[in-house]
């Protein structure tokens, strides 16, 4: 089984306006490129996940990871 790491660090996300989100299809292309033969991906995310820990600011990070799964 071939496994890879995306480390993702002090992403912040806010609200609303996340560059992150815009470049979710440029991550998931980077994390294949590598090997295109990957079984299991994990992302892993430290740092600040949000600007300011407001818990709407969380949702954005989970509908990021959660349509990474979709994208090959």
């Amino acid at each position: 089984m071939r496994i890879a790491l995306l480390h993702l660090s002090d992403i912040h996300f806010r609200e609303t306006n996340n560059p992150v989100l815009n470049r979710i299809k440029q991550l998931a292309a980077a994390a294949n490129s590598e090997d295109p033969m990957i079984d299991l991906l994990l992302i892993i995310i430290s740092g600040d996940i949000t600007f300011s820990g407001k818990a709407s600011e969380y949702e954005s990070p989970a509908i990021m990871i959660a349509s990474y799964r979709t994208l090959k």
